[in-house]
Order: C-alpha cells, then structure tokens, then sequence
C-alpha cells in the first residue's frame, strides 16, 4: 500500500511538473510569434490579439505535453538564462484555422489547468525555487 502512495505522488508530481514546464514554455516562446500573430489578425480583424495568443499557449501547451521528455523537463526547470529556443518545436502549432471567434475560445479544462499552474508556479517563486 505504501508503494502505491509513493509511486501515485511521484506520478503526480511527475504530471505536475511536467504541466508546468509546458505551460511556461508555451507562454514564453508565444513572444517570438508575435510577427505571424499580427499577419494572422489582419487577416481576421475581428478576433482580438489576447484571445489568439491564449488560444496559441493553449494549443502549443497540449503539443508538448504529447511531446516533452522527462529530460526536457529537467532542463527547462533548471534553465536560469531562459534560453528556451531550442525548445521551439514543442510548442510550435499553426494558427491558420484561427479564423473564428469559436475557434479561439479556451477549453475549460485548459482554463481550469492554467489556474492550478499558476497557484503552483506563484507558490514555487514565493518559496524561492525557481519553476
């Protein structure tokens, strides 16, 4: 029984981590898009550029999450410099079928994730780790 505990907390820490590397990484690296963010608006001016750039972390989060290795979410942890290009292709996700006001609305269960990451990423920076 006490395995079982010890392997569902490791597992959850694990998912919990794993979700925070994604979330900052989807959120930091959304900056260099900002160019192709504003071709795609003028395209489509009747979507709002904060709706489109949640909309990009939302996706580009659900994109590493399928994709980051436990690896990379120890070097993104203990990344201080915030060098985080190389990590680009796990979050890369095309905006092209942005088109409507539909399709930039956020899931709810991204809403409620990006709720619990930041309670965890405020509470990690207050108790002086970094993410």
């Amino acid at each position: 029984m006490i395995i079982f505990l010890f392997f569902s907390l490791a597992s959850a820490l694990d998912t919990a981590s794993k979700e925070d590397s994604c979330f900052y990484l989807a959120s930091y690296l959304v900056r260099e898009r900002q160019e192709e963010i504003s071709t795609h608006l003028k395209a489509y001016p009747h979507l709002k550029e904060p709706e489109v750039r949640l909309k990009v972390i939302e996706l580009g989060f659900y994109e590493c999450m399928e994709k980051i290795s436990e690896e990379q979410v120890k070097e993104v942890k203990n990344n201080n410099k915030r060098e985080f290009s190389k990590f680009r292709s796990l979050v890369q996700v095309g905006i092209g079928k942005l088109v409507s006001l539909r399709e930039v609305k956020l899931t709810e269960d991204f809403v409620r994730k990006r709720q619990e990451i930041g309670k965890r990423i405020s509470f990690t920076k207050k108790s002086g780790s970094d993410l």
